[in-house]
């Protein structure tokens, strides 16, 4: 973390507006320890996000084939099941492409079953302090899609849910990618406005 502060404060030096942020793996039961170490920084913001249910990482290209081998709708409820403790948390500023879980395209044919966990997880982040990101890099991913979907990002505006815009790049030519896919789902929904972070604190600006 030494040489990640350094690098953003040679930035800052050179005039860089850049922001100091990080995605943390949220780690359930481990709240308190997650708290000290981000509040030992000065971050902007701080995205959580949760990419394991139990020792199956869902997103990984290893362990694809044990998407075979499991309940699809057992592995979306104990992920979703993260998704509202991580909004319950307040620790985060933001949650990272909230429908991750989609990213192989394994995906419950049961839609009551996919609302009724849509809907818990807006609950919940609707009592939260925690903005939902809308991010361009499922459409980089097998899935070729948007996180998160349309009626998940319609129940989220339906409950003043602030988005975030992401491309979650990995690579510099990823910066800012397809943004123009994101506004405009952002606006078909009826978002308006994004949220913006400096030094923690929260700023609606508008959507263009």
């Amino acid at each position: 973390m030494d040489d990640y502060v350094s690098l953003f404060e040679q930035a800052w030096k050179n005039g860089s507006t850049v922001k100091m942020s990080i995605e943390m793996d949220y780690t359930p039961g481990k709240h308190e320890e997650m708290e000290r170490f981000i509040d030992s920084y000065d971050f902007d913001y701080v995205i959580g996000s949760v990419h394991w249910v139990g020792s199956f990482g869902i997103d990984l290209a290893e362990y694809r084939k044990e998407w075979d081998r499991r309940d699809v709708k057992e592995v979306y409820k104990k992920y979703y099941d993260q998704i509202v403790t991580l909004a319950q948390s307040n620790l985060f500023h933001i949650v990272g492409h909230i429908d991750l879980v989609k990213i192989f395209g394994y995906i419950p044919e049961d839609r009551e079953f996919l609302h009724e966990q849509y809907e818990r997880i807006t609950e919940a982040l609707a009592k939260s302090k925690t903005c939902v990101e809308i991010s361009t890099a499922g459409l980089r991913k097998p899935i070729g899609q948007i996180y998160p979907d349309r009626t998940l990002l319609q129940m989220c505006f339906n409950k003043n849910i602030p988005i975030v815009l992401s491309s979650d790049a990995h690579e510099p030519e990823h910066v800012g990618y397809a943004y123009d896919k994101a506004v405009e789902l952002a606006k078909s929904v009826g978002y308006q406005s994004v949220a913006t972070f400096s030094k923690g604190i929260m700023k609606m600006k508008p959507l263009t």
